[in-house]
């Protein structure tokens, strides 16, 4: 059967084999095209977009990118089910005892108990308070591996110090901020099999105009820049709230090795790679300047943490304080960063996972390394400071995971 433009039938077969003849015509195939706005209508695509303003070609990438990631992710996955070995998990090994199978950048050793306080601070020997019949601090189970295992965990540095108002979920905040904007943008670009987290803190570093064309507040007209930590990058990232979508697509979705191998096996892959590195250029970085103790102080998400986090936030600064290395938080705000080099910032941390562990205490090197700890007390924090934070020890009965 043949067809024209206009859907009349020109010539049509009988119901045996027979070959049919027509004359076509072109013109009359261009005309009918014309006619059909359609084909006037359609989007451009990334490569016409690169002409356009620099906030549609970002929105174009974005989508490039997107599709690429997706359909790496499905040929990964029809890999995995086509495989003709699928491992055994009854047969799967617990990790040895006294031994550390996580990936550390510092070889930290196993010791099996906190070390006693050697002196009072005034609330070293606190007990905590006592908690509704439902929420009960559990000790019955160990510690080890009961915390998520995300591929990357990014903390607000320049976040809000009143960490007693906090929503109870940042996620659905009306009044909006960057963790929201995540939320909103994760289904669309992060990779399920590279978790995130994205954590407020109660720390509010600034973002000096001197870094950035604009600042941590918003105000005098110009953009609003939060500071991100990234870990296990161990790197501080400016990130405009205009620019969130850049940020999780070059930092929170892993970035393809591209080398010339990879160019000519992979072409998508390496294109993937190099568009993710371009837009990691896009962003002011730096080295991340303190060790950040971060105690879970989500008061409007659970009250035993709400209730621990102050206790155990108070003597991290007082033996901090005493031992010299408490970070100088006038001489952070003027940018002196001699004073506080080495230093430790002690602060609070939104919901991480696990209220039935509290309190809980996360430890964030300067080098990338994150120390879950849980069940700590005011009585733990100066063993926790003598054995890990001035140590390269980890004390396994506190031991949540890394």
């Amino acid at each position: 059967m043949v067809v024209d433009p206009n859907g009349n039938v020109v010539v049509e077969a009988g119901h045996g084999e027979e070959i049919v003849y027509a004359e076509l015509k072109p013109e009359e195939v261009d005309e009918v095209r014309q006619n059909i706005p359609i084909g006037k209508q359609r989007r451009r695509t990334p490569k016409m977009s690169l002409v356009l303003t620099p906030h549609l070609t970002r929105l174009t990438t974005s989508r490039r990118l997107k599709f690429k990631q997706t359909r790496i992710i499905t040929r990964l996955k029809t890999s995995t089910t086509n495989s003709n070995t699928i491992p055994d998990q009854s047969q799967a090994q617990s990790p040895p005892k006294n031994q550390l199978t996580e990936q550390f950048k510092t070889k930290y050793k196993l010791t099996p108990s906190c070390p006693p306080p050697k002196f009072d601070s005034g609330c070293t020997y606190c007990k905590p308070p006592k908690f509704p019949a439902d929420k009960q601090i559990d000790y019955s189970k160990p510690l080890r591996n009961t915390k998520s295992n995300p591929w990357k965990h990014a903390i607000v540095l320049s976040g809000d110090s009143n960490f007693k108002e906090w929503p109870s979920r940042f996620e659905m905040d009306p009044a909006g901020s960057i963790i929201s904007d995540v939320h909103a943008l994760k289904r669309r670009i992060l990779d399920p099999f590279h978790p995130c987290v994205l954590s407020m803190t109660s720390f509010e570093e600034k973002v000096h105009d001197v870094d950035h064309g604009a600042n941590s507040s918003g105000v005098d007209g110009k953009e609003q820049v939060v500071k991100v930590g990234v870990y296990p990058d161990g790197i501080a990232v400016h990130v405009p709230r205009s620019k969130v979508e850049e940020f999780m697509i070059g930092y929170l979705t892993p970035i393809p090795e591209t080398n010339e191998e990879t160019k000519l096996s992979n072409p998508d892959l390496f294109e993937l790679g190099e568009v993710q590195k371009q837009l990691r250029s896009e962003f002011y970085i730096r080295p991340v300047e303190y060790d950040y103790v971060l105690i879970c102080g989500h008061a409007k998400r659970d009250v035993r943490c709400g209730e621990m986090a102050p206790l155990i936030k108070n003597e991290f600064e007082a033996v901090l304080s005493r031992d010299g290395l408490l970070a100088n938080e006038e001489a952070d705000g003027k940018g002196d960063k001699e004073e506080n080099e080495g230093k430790v910032k002690v602060g609070i941390v939104s919901h991480i996972g696990g209220h039935v562990y509290a309190g809980n205490v996360l430890i964030f090197k300067r080098n990338g390394d994150v120390i879950w700890y849980g069940h700590v007390l005011p009585s733990h924090v100066q063993g926790i400071v003598e054995e890990t934070i001035k140590g390269e020890k980890i004390i396994e009965e506190l031991y949540r995971g890394a």
